[in-house]
């Protein structure tokens, strides 16, 4: 598995459980009978906090793997923190919920819109321009090189 597949899949694990919580703040703000949200909460809720709990799992795992990301281990410790708060009950588990599911969401769009293409596309276009440059019959190296300029006997 590659170094790419391998960051994709440990961004990917985070989604879900922001997802969940981004989920649960929006169905505690909209107003529903109790017999809508029994069905939201059954069929929607509780198999979303399973996935979540796996992905989440794997997630960590991937997060110390490739500890030196930088933003996969911030985003382990974010998610640990948020199911603590959930767990311990704490007070304001909505603006909690909240704030991870968007940190979490810009953190992840930082990897699948700007930083994975930064990483692994100059490598293959660095190759590209490497496997063209060798192709051709010039020199790749044209216009790269510092010449030496000859130096007239007026400066000297």
């Amino acid at each position: 598995m590659t170094s790419k597949r391998k960051h994709d899949i440990a961004y990917g694990c985070f989604f879900v459980p922001a997802a969940l919580s981004l989920i649960a703040v929006t169905a505690d703000a909209v107003p529903m009978n109790d017999a809508n949200a029994a069905l939201i909460g059954f069929f929607v809720m509780i198999p979303l906090t399973v996935v979540a709990l796996v992905t989440t799992l794997i997630g960590v795992f991937y997060s110390i793997l490739l500890w030196r990301d930088g933003v996969l281990p911030i985003l382990s410790l974010l998610t640990i923190i948020m199911i603590t708060v959930v767990f311990s009950d704490a007070g304001k588990i909505e603006l909690c919920g909240l704030i991870y599911g968007i940190l979490v969401l810009v953190l992840e769009g930082s990897w699948f819109l700007k930083r994975r293409r930064i990483r692994f596309m100059s490598v293959c276009a660095m190759a590209t321009l490497l496997w063209v440059g060798c192709a051709s019959t010039r020199d790749p190296l044209e216009g790269w090189r510092v010449c030496e300029q000859p130096v007239s006997r007026s400066d000297a």
